[in-house]
């Protein structure tokens, strides 16, 4: 693995956890410190048959990426560390389940960020 984060890579494949609603996270680690530092990765949600959307990076030591499911949508809430060690929510977005699967992008080599049209809110 190179030491750059080239963005239609996804990097060294890390784990699945699943989360709700037959959604799953793929974690792929995209820059490693070694004995330095923590990891950069960078998480993915997907259904494994519909869709597979980038949700974004963060250095698993000051930060983390969490999953709030409903019915139909989900709540995505990036947090990071604050130099006083306090976890503080930086973004969060929400997805429309139903549009997420009419994606049908599983099986396309290059994933990119998805744009805000399928959000019903950014706060």
């Amino acid at each position: 693995m190179n030491s750059c984060n080239n963005k239609s890579e996804k990097g060294d494949y890390k784990r699945t956890i699943p989360i709700c609603n037959d959604l799953y996270i793929e974690v792929y680690r995209t820059f490693g410190s070694g004995a330095f530092g923590s990891d950069l990765v960078d998480d993915y949600l997907t259904d494994s048959t519909n869709f597979r959307l980038r949700i974004g990076s963060y250095d698993e030591y000051y930060g983390s990426i969490y999953y709030h499911c409903e019915k139909e949508s989900i709540t995505i809430e990036k947090r990071e560390k604050s130099d006083t060690n306090v976890m503080h929510t930086t973004e969060i977005k929400i997805y429309n389940l139903r549009k997420l699967k009419a994606l049908q992008n599983i099986s396309k080599l290059e994933i990119e960020t998805i744009s805000d049209k399928y959000l019903f809110t950014n706060k």
